[in-house]
């Protein structure tokens, strides 16, 4: 089973906690949902594009 990751839980309103944003990725694919501002940043960290071919992203609200 795959595994939704968060890369930050904190919000505008906790910036230690990093910008609300999670990934998932399965078979060449990542979704990111709610790319913060760090987000990038932070999926090259974790290595999440490793073997990523195609990149998808949900937004669900608009940020500054």
């Amino acid at each position: 089973m795959e595994l939704l990751q968060f890369i930050g839980i904190g919000g505008a309103t906790n910036i230690d906690l990093g910008g609300n944003s999670c990934y998932f990725k399965k078979e060449g694919s990542l979704l990111v949902v709610d790319m913060c501002e760090s987000a990038t940043e932070k999926l090259i960290s974790t290595n999440a594009f490793d073997d990523v071919v195609t990149i998808y992203i949900a937004i669900t609200h608009t940020h500054f």
